[in-house]
């Protein structure tokens, strides 16, 4: 590894350097090579019988945009040969390594991204029971994103499936189930949960979105600044103007004076 950022721009940062070599060995460790012609740029070929020619890269070097010092983070992407589930089984390996990876923008934040559902990337491991569930989960299901059927049909919670066995992931559904059908069923406000919901609230207005409060609590949010937890956004009103403002508005739309272009003809 070399001390210097993708442009050849050098590191100064004892800081940054030690975190980049620490990275680098536990690359290593995983079997991962350091390219020759490109220093601190690290790959590993992932060979099967469908994947003949998949390879994982795991660079270290920054980018002329945002440099290594500003976000040390290695930047992990995979070539066209590689499947995704091989890809995703890997990147699931690496995080639980120790490895502080990060993707682009649209693969982590658009609404076709993989990881639009996720506030992480999962640990491989079940949130109940403990056990390993790398090659129990199908990753593909993160395909598509927003746009997945399966997801906007409701059919499945993107966080129960990756989070949890098949077993455990029963047990998820029957609980959210529950937690939904108490909602419709319970007459009670939403906040405090004791007094009875009288009032719906808007939470956002694009979707439409609304919550079930009470009097008080309905009251105590109003009266709250914006922003605050519960608004997701605050709808905008037109300004009501005054008679000079609307005087003013009629005059901009007036034709100009032809006597005043007299100079210019």
């Amino acid at each position: 590894m070399i001390r210097q950022n993708k442009d050849e721009r050098p590191i100064y940062s004892d800081k940054i350097w030690n975190q980049m070599l620490e990275n680098g060995e536990i690359l290593q460790k995983l079997d991962y090579e350091e390219s020759i012609n490109k220093p601190n740029l690290f790959y590993k070929c992932l060979t099967s019988n469908q994947d003949k020619n998949g390879i994982i890269f795991v660079d270290i070097r920054g980018t002329d945009f945002i440099p290594i010092w500003e976000d040390s983070d290695p930047i992990v992407y995979k070539n066209e040969s590689l499947a995704f589930i091989a890809f995703f089984k890997e990147v699931v390996n690496l995080k639980g390594s120790g490895v502080p990876i990060r993707f682009s923008y649209y693969d982590s934040c658009e609404p076709e991204g993989w990881g639009f559902f996720l506030n992480k990337i999962p640990s491989g491991f079940c949130k109940r029971c403990g056990k390993n569930i790398v090659n129990e989960v199908d990753w593909t299901i993160l395909l598509g994103g927003a746009y997945n059927p399966r997801v906007q049909e409701h059919l499945i919670d993107i966080k129960i499936e990756v989070n949890h066995c098949n077993i455990c992931k029963k047990m998820e559904y029957a609980k959210k189930e529950y937690r939904n059908n108490c909602l419709k069923i319970a007459d009670v406000c939403e906040i405090c949960g004791e007094k009875k919901a009288e009032l719906k609230h808007h939470i956002t207005y694009k979707p439409a979105k609304t919550i079930r409060l009470c009097q008080s609590c309905h009251g105590v949010l109003h009266k709250k600044d914006f922003p605050n937890p519960i608004w997701k956004e605050k709808r905008k009103r037109p300004k009501k103007m005054n008679d000079k403002e609307e005087v003013a508005v009629v005059k901009s739309f007036e034709k100009p004076n032809k006597s005043g272009l007299e100079n210019f003809v």
